[in-house]
């Protein structure tokens, strides 16, 4: 669950809308920006499935009483999260086994030392899985599938911001991870070593100091906005039940010069 806090409420998006979202800006990929065309439709469906680890994990949200908030996807208990990482690598293998190495290596990615011993066994799991579908997948590079996962991470990322802040915040309030831009987006074609950095131009429009994209690009995803007040009376999980779904709508395009 993608969750950010206001003060009456807490906006709360399902982490399987955020991929299909992801989903919805890959259509709009550039074709020059793209290395492998005979792959294409494999990685947009791994970029809009790569999180069905959590459809179960979001049916019925849990609530933190440490940090007084519903779990969110930066927060989640780490064993549950490494169980269900692995069914959902194994739901889109058996339907796409390139999408199934990309997602395998995007979790993968997360790990690194210090590990838990959960966390190093998920792990190994992993890179046995990944060599073995790089072994059984013919005619990608190396080069082609870092590529895609980096088209994959920067689609995620980019996602995670459109669902995470509010809609035309200004720069220094943002959620901090993307306020100096997207990790590793320097290396995208597009790029030229650089960040790709994204601003809220107002409530339903964001602009990139370098796009990716063909055109403009009009994207929604579901939401929840869930109050605190029906969090105290029924509990967290029946309040989210009860809450209608509204839709986030957002155009991202390049940074108006």
């Amino acid at each position: 669950m993608i969750v950010y806090e206001r003060e009456h409420d807490f906006v709360m998006v399902d982490q399987h809308h955020h991929a299909l979202l992801s989903g919805q800006l890959a259509q709009y990929w550039r074709e020059d920006l793209f290395n492998g065309e005979s792959h294409r439709e494999d990685v947009i469906y791994a970029i809009a499935q790569h999180d069905r680890a959590w459809i179960t994990l979001d049916e019925i949200p849990l609530w933190n009483d440490r940090s007084k908030a519903p779990f969110s996807f930066i927060d989640f208990p780490s064993p549950l999260k490494l169980l269900h990482y692995q069914r959902g690598v194994d739901e889109v293998e058996g339907q796409n086994k390139y999408a199934a190495l990309l997602c395998s290596c995007h979790y993968s990615s997360f790990f690194y030392e210090p590990m838990s011993s959960d966390e190093r066994e998920y792990k190994q799991l992993e890179s046995n899985r990944q060599n073995r579908l790089f072994s059984e997948i013919k005619f990608i590079s190396d080069d082609e599938c870092s590529q895609h996962l980096r088209m994959l991470k920067f689609l995620d990322n980019l996602s995670i911001y459109i669902c995470i802040n509010e809609p035309g915040i200004s720069k220094k309030e943002e959620f901090k991870w993307y306020t100096d831009g997207f990790n590793g987006s320097e290396q995208l074609p597009t790029a030229a070593g650089n960040k790709i950095i994204a601003y809220w131009l107002n409530d339903h429009s964001i602009g990139l100091t370098m796009s990716p994209f063909k055109e403009h690009t009009r994207v929604s995803v579901p939401t929840k906005i869930v109050t605190k007040k029906s969090i105290h009376q029924y509990g967290v999980a029946k309040a989210y039940s009860h809450t209608k779904t509204t839709i986030r709508t957002v155009e991202v395009g390049p940074l108006p010069i």
